[in-house]
């Protein structure tokens, strides 16, 4: 048990946790580049456009 504490009364409060086993994907090397390549060709169309420039 904790007791949390407050301006005008005391409160016990009881923590738990637990661990759920998952299937976390890490990230291989061309999840990462075909991200960055995405991002690169989002942000240039953004360049464009707010320059106004056609393509």
């Amino acid at each position: 048990m904790r007791t949390v504490f407050s301006k005008t009364n005391f409160i016990r409060v009881k923590v738990g946790t637990f661990v759920v086993e998952t299937n976390a994907q890490f990230p291989s090397d061309i999840d990462l580049l075909w991200d960055a390549m995405r991002k690169a060709i989002i942000l240039t169309e953004q360049w464009y456009e707010n320059r106004q420039l056609s393509h």
